[in-house]
């Protein structure tokens, strides 16, 4: 049979990449297979939209000391910036300082430790804080699971969310220029180790046996003895008939299984750079990081401690859901309407002062659909499923396999890809 790589790798997003490299240093010929037509995954930093300055469309911050993340930053000689300023919150028409992400996290902490088993948190928050008097916080934890974790209250596992829910002191920070230069980092210690680089190839078919893997794309088909597949969460979930599935032959009933018990996230990113930074006119709002409300588009942030005239607007979980197939011009709209709302400005004021945008619509982007993965009752088991090798020769990564600290992550990709590199080499076919 003809071989065109030891290991081929599925995905070119931050697993796929961490993975090649360490795979090729050890010694493995490389194929990387990207559907799209460029690298990154879920990491998309715009350089050339017309924005003043770099723009990032995907994933954004470092959400602490993460080991993997920090220590391939140190390596390759790239800085990370902390994010500072106030965290704020409007609510019934008034602005006013919040302390923490969540609210309320010090009610929570005693039924969480009390807690024997999972459950979701709609139900954990209806059995533990049900009468009125506690409305406001069963809202406020919803608005945060669902806006912060992308998740669904009615699904996602509060145990897999205790940490996020009580402990939320962490620093963040951003890739100084950008989350990019992670991955053209790691596209350069791939290449410069012989890895082989197909972007634009969809995968359509992967056939295997013990040792021997036939990967079909669009435009040709590869060989290798073992396969990596680093795909999003979606596209594992979806049915074999389904236009943007991978198909498996010999079948691979149990991780389709697993994938399908995990949740994923849904997510529309709005960038908005205005003429002017209006905010900074109002003294409350002046040293503004976060504002967080109950307008159609909840979340917003600055680029403190940059000088910039950036708002990036944040709409997770089930109401991103029910607006993926809103137009552009309507979901500018709504953005426009929460800032006016938010900061008792007119919506053509806002328009007038509007200088570029862009809206990233991740449940409708080609070959990802979704933001990232979220746990569900259930969900921990499944992704140990999804790290099980089938017969030393079919493994999966990325954020959704990872099973442990910084779920969704970009770290958690990172970490994914180094435990299967280390299964992968526990296997040498000749």
């Amino acid at each position: 049979m003809k071989q065109d790589a030891d290991v081929i790798v599925v995905g070119a997003g931050a697993a796929g990449l961490m993975a090649a490299r360490h795979l090729a240093e050890a010694g493995r010929k490389v194929l990387i297979v990207e559907a799209s037509d460029r690298l990154g995954g879920r990491i998309n930093t715009m350089f050339s939209a017309g924005f003043q300055n770099l723009v990032e469309a995907g994933a954004e911050f470092i959400h602490g000391e993460l080991p993997f993340t920090i220590q391939l930053l140190k390596e390759a000689g790239i800085s990370y910036i902390p994010m500072s300023g106030d965290l704020l919150q409007y609510n019934k028409g008034e602005i006013q300082e919040q302390s923490d992400f969540i609210e309320h996290s010090q009610k929570l902490e005693k039924p969480l430790n009390d807690l024997a088993y999972d459950m979701p948190v709609e139900d954990f928050l209806n059995n533990f804080f049900s009468g009125q008097e506690h409305a406001e916080m069963r809202n406020s934890v919803t608005r945060f699971v669902e806006s912060y974790e992308a998740a669904d209250a009615k699904r996602a596992s509060i145990m897999a969310m205790k940490g996020d829910l009580t402990e939320d002191d962490d620093e963040q920070y951003r890739v100084d220029g950008g989350y990019c230069r992670i991955i053209n980092y790691l596209a350069e210690k791939c290449e410069a180790l012989g890895c082989m680089i197909r972007l634009s190839d969809p995968v359509r078919e992967v056939h295997w046996e013990e040792g021997k893997v036939k990967l079909y794309t669009s435009a040709t088909t590869y060989h290798a003895k073992q396969v990596l597949v680093t795909v999003p969460i979606t596209i594992l979930q979806a049915l074999p008939d389904s236009e943007y599935a991978i198909k498996f032959q010999p079948s691979l009933g149990r991780k389709w299984q697993a994938a399908k018990m995990l949740g994923a996230g849904m997510v529309i990113k709005f960038l908005l750079e205005f003429k002017t930074a209006f905010w900074k006119q109002n003294n409350e709002t002046k040293n503004m990081a976060f504002i967080f409300s109950d307008e159609t588009v909840p979340t917003w942030w600055t680029q403190a401690p940059k000088e910039s005239t950036l708002l990036t607007g944040w709409l997770a979980g089930p109401n991103a859901g029910n607006r993926k197939d809103a137009s552009e011009d309507v979901l500018l709209t709504d953005a426009l309407h929460s800032l006016a709302n938010i900061f008792k400005l007119s919506p053509a004021f806002l328009k007038e002062q509007l200088s570029k945008w862009h809206i990233a619509n991740w449940q409708q982007q080609p070959f990802t659909y979704c933001a990232y993965s979220y746990a569900t009752v259930g969900g921990h088991e499944a992704a140990k499923e999804l790290n099980i090798p089938e017969a030393g020769t079919v493994f999966f990564a990325g954020e959704a396999t990872h099973v442990g600290h910084a779920a969704g992550t970009v770290e958690a990709a990172l970490a994914s890809a180094l435990y299967a590199v280390k299964e992968m080499l526990k296997t040498n076919f000749a």
